[in-house]
């Protein structure tokens, strides 16, 4: 008899390959297990803002950190939550209860918008802008307990990332709301097209049904404008609170000017024409009037206002010549870091974070070593431990936090 094909070797299974295999299967769920995490991390884009504010009424600074996830364009995550600070260097989270039903939303801060005394909450959902109240001050409730109270009308758009700021913009000592809308869109409109970016005001009441009824006003030179952060500040010296917006494309970033009651006009005068993820205004050069540095997708950029006070037009700013550090940057800060009477500079990039000490006419020098932080962090600037000096805080989307303290001279334990 002829047999053909190869012969087969007889296989003895022996008691140490079972514990072998046993060993093995274990070892590998902890692997598989951070390696799904890691997957699971790496998908989307994140963001995490912050900002100070004494939310339980015990004379400190507390932190609202609004946390943001993008899985794709269609798929994303949003909500604040609260860390709240105990006064002795430590810090607790507590979770932020939402309205049944509701989403957390993209943007958020704390203001007091119903005059009460107390912080309130102030979000962004990309549809519709919520006033949750503080339930202390006026309310008579726990401080720090917040209730959905207010909804301003949704807006034309299906549901549009974007930011929140808040400012007294009309003059009648109530702060009123502005959003700046990016043109990326959170849900995709019928035709899987990209809505042009709506950017609005809501401009509050002291009277509580004007409020509650009140709508948006469109901020007609911004329409299809895709903007990274908005910041108010009297731009021109006309005592009301002009907008400066930081602009995501090539078409530049740009000054709006208020006519007093809320209205804003763009005069046409273009910066930075690159993508602007950020800005901040402060006095940087001693002169009296408001300057911007800027966060860009090239690095950091100063720019000192020519209109106001210089009598220049309106909207006019120069571009420092004094370079920065060229690398992406997301969040920037002005703050009196050092002590020394002028304004120094935060500059938040992708993988840390770096101090820039003022050393007059808004010349900004590299100071210490660089604070470590991600885009998955936030960053705030405020003074925790209430020794005069401003602090910062870093904290991650999940319970991770870390506070650095200033020592007096710009540099930070």
């Amino acid at each position: 008899m002829v047999t053909t094909g190869r012969a087969r070797a007889q296989f003895k299974w022996k008691p140490w390959m079972a514990w072998l295999t046993f060993v093995g299967l274990v070892a590998s769920v902890p692997v598989g297990l951070y390696l799904w995490i890691l997957n699971l991390d790496n998908r989307g884009t994140f963001y995490v803002g912050a900002s100070f504010s004494d939310l339980d009424g015990d004379g400190h600074l507390d932190v609202i950190a609004q946390n943001m996830r993008q899985e794709s364009r269609i798929t994303a995550f949003g909500g604040p939550c609260i860390w709240l600070n105990q006064g002795n260097q430590v810090f607790t989270r507590q979770a932020y209860e939402l309205p049944l039903g509701e989403v957390g939303g993209w943007d958020s801060l704390a203001a007091d918008m119903d005059q009460d005394g107390d912080s309130d909450i102030v979000r962004f959902q990309g549809y519709a802008l919520r006033i949750d109240l503080n339930q202390g001050g006026a309310q008579g409730g726990t401080p720090g307990v917040f209730r959905n109270r207010y909804t301003i009308p949704d807006s034309p758009t299906n549901s549009q990332f974007g930011t929140v700021i808040v400012g007294d913009v009309n003059g009648d000592g109530w702060l009123d709301a502005l959003v700046g809308g990016s043109t990326q869109m959170v849900v995709p409109d019928e035709n899987n097209e990209i809505v042009p970016g709506y950017s609005w005001v809501w401009l509050n009441s002291p009277d509580d049904q004007v409020r509650q009824k009140s709508g948006r006003v469109e901020i007609l030179d911004l329409v299809g404008i895709p903007v990274g952060e908005l910041a108010l500040g009297d731009l021109d010296g006309d005592g009301d609170l002009d907008l400066f917006a930081a602009v995501m494309d090539a078409s530049g970033s740009r000054v709006l000017v208020n006519d007093g009651a809320g209205n804003f006009s763009d005069p046409g005068k273009r910066l930075a024409e690159t993508i602007s993820t950020s800005v901040a205004l402060a006095d940087l050069d001693g002169d009296g009037d408001l300057d911007a540095l800027m966060g860009t997708e090239l690095g950091a950029e100063v720019w000192l206002n020519q209109g106001g006070r210089q009598g220049g037009p309106v909207g006019t700013f120069a571009r420092s010549s004094h370079e920065l550090n060229r690398r992406q940057v997301r969040q920037v800060f002005l703050s009196d870091l050092d002590g020394d009477g002028d304004t120094d500079a935060l500059i938040g990039e992708v993988n840390q974070a770096v101090v820039w000490q003022n050393a007059g006419q808004g010349q900004l020098t590299r100071l210490g070593r660089p604070i470590g932080y991600t885009d998955r962090h936030g960053l705030a600037v405020g003074d925790v431990d209430g020794d005069g000096l401003p602090d910062i805080w870093v904290g991650k989307y999940d319970n991770q936090m870390r506070v650095w303290y200033n020592r007096g001279d710009g540099s930070f334990r």
